[in-house]
């Protein structure tokens, strides 16, 4: 074979291959069961924190996660278990204030530069901004929405379909 022939005339080649391959190893998947426990768990914390009212997840989440990859690349390649587990954690994360903004705001935001570069705005349909955007009601009157919080009603539906789920294992 070819490779034979290679191997036979150069074999300190060879030998500087196969240290290398030996110096590889590979990812295995994670379990499936203990990712989404992590999601739920850090979603959970999420949801029950009372200062993540929904102006917090007004914000470019996944250029922000880009923007720290860039500035975290050392950490990405690092080899190291404790290194590994921030990047996955941080990765899962990111991935649930994607499935909140998703919850709050019907998309994944993103933000573009104004025309002097200045200013960098949050994207949205045309005519449509957040409901905590809402400052007043139809009568002219404040609506407290600044300060809203709808995680509060993803909790309490978590809460109830949780409470199914346990009625049904029991029964």
């Amino acid at each position: 074979m070819e490779v034979d022939k290679i191997i036979d005339k150069n074999p300190e080649v060879f030998k500087k291959l196969q240290k290398s391959f030996e110096m590889i190893k590979y990812v295995n998947p994670k379990d499936p069961f203990k990712v989404f426990g992590d999601i739920e768990k850090t979603l959970s914390d999420n949801i029950n924190d009372k200062t993540n009212i929904d102006r917090v997840y007004f914000q470019p989440v996944v250029q922000d996660y880009l923007k720290w990859t860039e500035q975290n690349y050392t950490l990405l390649r690092s080899p190291k278990k404790l290194d590994r587990l921030k990047v996955y954690h941080f990765s899962i994360k990111t991935w649930v204030m994607v499935l909140i903004q998703i919850v709050l705001f019907g998309s994944i935001l993103v933000d573009r530069p104004t025309k002097n570069n200045d200013v960098r705005i949050i994207t949205t349909p045309k005519n449509y901004v957040p409901l905590f955007m809402k400052q007043l009601d139809n009568d002219g009157k404040e609506t407290g929405f600044w300060e809203l919080h709808s995680l509060k009603v993803i909790r309490k539906f978590i809460t109830n379909i949780k409470q199914q789920y346990d009625k049904l294992i029991r029964s």
